[in-house]
């Protein structure tokens, strides 16, 4: 009898098993993660993004050094720039309730848009003017900041604008004007250090936040408040006055409110000082409803021509 054959035939039988052991524990490993990952999945369909609802002028979207023209319809994501060109604007949407305008001469950084269902967005405007109106309330654990140089404004269901400038002595100011709802604001000094105290900039109410070389001040009817017990305890913030308001931001105003966004002036005085100011409601397109006619276009899988000419104005 051949031992030497047995013996040899007994290591092979159990390097066999060992091999369809390993090879199940492999198929295992893939069954569970696959299982993980439509969990992940099923949770969040993919990243969120943002969609170019209007146009006008000259816009351009930046990703990666490589610089697009923005048209309508052209979905935008975490980490894209856009930059707007003088006498020119841009209208966005974000999960459908949320209408961003940026003005002439900004530029704004998609810093964070995360996945669907995560409802965590930072946006950076590093110049320039932005408006954000917030139809419905945030959910709890739902975040909209946007961050400046010089502050950090976190808002839940609002209806605001930012605006950034360089006086003349250098000095960045950032404007927070508050059209509906309540943003808190955190200061930024030039070394990065942010005061954790919130003031809030209720509706009908404006800041300014002006940053020097050294520090970043609350400035009231031209006054920096000093981080003094005495001007701790003055108020930090403004009324509106209605007559400063641009005739952009006021039509903006009047759709918002007929659309049922509470605001700091009624519908009916709104419209007031719009027919007080001559100006026609009728060149107007509400946002709402140009956003609709994109979103509806998509959906039908229209394709969109770029650098799209736009010849009427659109307005929240």
């Amino acid at each position: 009898m051949d031992y030497s054959s047995k013996v040899y035939s007994g290591k092979s039988y159990g390097s066999k098993n060992k091999l369809i052991a390993i090879i199940s524990l492999c198929v295992l490993t893939v069954i569970i993660a696959i299982s993980i990952i439509i969990k992940v999945m099923g949770d969040n369909q993919g990243y969120r993004t943002i969609t170019v609802v209007d146009v006008s002028g000259t816009v351009a979207v930046v990703k990666d050094g490589i610089e697009y023209g923005a048209y309508e319809g052209m979905h935008l994501e975490e980490g894209h720039e856009i930059i707007t060109s003088g006498n020119s604007y841009v209208r966005l949407v974000l999960d459908g309730n949320k209408y961003i305008k940026l003005e002439e001469g900004s530029k704004l950084v998609f810093e964070t848009l995360g996945l669907l269902g995560s409802g965590k967005t930072k946006l950076c405007l590093e110049r320039g003017s932005i408006t954000n109106e917030l139809v419905t309330p945030l959910n709890q654990d739902e975040e909209y900041i946007i961050h400046t140089p010089n502050a950090i404004l976190a808002v839940r269901g609002t209806f605001f604008r930012v605006d950034l400038n360089t006086n003349s002595t250098g000095e960045l100011i950032a404007d927070v004007v508050t059209y509906g709802g309540k943003v808190a604001t955190k200061r930024v000094f030039p070394d990065g250090e942010i005061i954790e105290e919130d003031v809030l900039v209720e509706a009908g109410k404006k800041a300014c936040i002006n940053m020097d070389t050294d520090k970043t001040y609350f400035v009231v009817e031209g006054t920096k408040l000093e981080d003094t017990d005495e001007d701790k305890d003055k108020e930090k913030t403004e009324n509106i006055v209605i007559e400063d308001i641009s005739n952009d931001d006021l039509v903006d105003i009047y759709f918002a409110s007929k659309n049922g966004h509470e605001v700091f002036v009624s519908e009916d005085e709104a419209k007031e000082k719009i027919e007080e100011r001559n100006i026609s409601i009728d060149e107007y397109v509400p946002v709402y409803e140009k956003t609709k006619e994109v979103l509806e276009q998509i959906d039908e899988g229209i394709k969109y021509e770029k650098n799209k000419v736009v010849n009427h104005k659109v307005y929240a």
